[in-house]
């Protein structure tokens, strides 16, 4: 029969000291009130303009936008897609696929953007711009260099 230890020691025996990445998941300071899953009251000036879906047309935000359509949760007055000017083809398609299917909903899809991040990526003229670029480092491993383009080209416009 194997001897048993108190809770406490057996989280000490079976803990590892905090590494970069674990001390991000630390429990939250934010106030329980906050935690509970009861919505903030925030102060707005004026009335909401209206129900705005940030479509990026992947899996989640497709999910939340047939939802809708369907009538399954409240519909949207429009969706936003940011588009980079350089997206796969395939987020294209199912853009595509959206716009009809918002149509018949009575939900449109609006595209916004705020250039084209090839274009500004391969112009010497233009700012640094930092997308996702995928690297080879100096020891032979795979990479992937800095990126910040989701505020200049996703959530600015």
């Amino acid at each position: 029969m194997m001897a048993s230890r108190p809770p406490s020691a057996a989280r000490a025996a079976t803990s590892r000291p905090p590494t970069q990445s674990s001390a991000r998941c630390r429990p939250s300071t934010t106030p329980a009130a906050h935690r509970s899953g009861t919505p903030r009251r925030e102060s707005y000036p004026g009335q909401p303009r209206g129900r705005y879906l940030s479509l990026g047309a992947g899996v989640q935000s497709l999910s939340v936008f047939l939802l809708a359509c369907e009538g399954r949760i409240p519909r949207f007055d429009a969706a936003l897609f940011a588009d980079t000017g350089w997206e796969p083809k395939q987020v294209y398609a199912q853009l595509d696929t959206a716009r009809r299917i918002g149509a018949r909903a009575g939900i449109p899809v609006l595209t916004v953007s705020n250039g084209n991040i090839r274009r500004d990526a391969l112009n010497p003229k233009a700012r640094f711009v930092t997308m996702p670029l995928f690297v080879k480092n100096p020891d032979g491993s795979r990479g992937m260099a800095r990126r910040q383009c989701t505020g200049d080209y996703k959530s600015g416009p």
